[in-house]
């Protein structure tokens, strides 16, 4: 028996934290980099952030398609 091989009530509770964790961090770098791209609107400054919240929205899709099983 492999007496020190993590327990599967841990490493589902594990898991669950890890799913729950990237979709919310998602949101706040998005809505991070739409604050920061009102604050340099115009500017030079906010086209870097723009592609910021676009990578966060096409991460959280992504996530979710993970999640509910539709991508392959």
């Amino acid at each position: 028996a492999d007496q020190f091989a993590l327990s599967k009530p841990l490493v589902s509770l594990i898991a669950l934290g890890a799913l729950l964790f990237y979709p919310a961090a998602d949101i706040v770098v998005g809505l991070s980099a739409v604050i920061i791209v009102m604050r340099f609107r115009g500017s030079a400054l906010a086209y870097p952030w723009i592609g910021l919240f676009s990578f966060s929205i096409a991460d959280m899709l992504y996530a979710i398609l993970e999640f509910s099983g539709f991508y392959a």
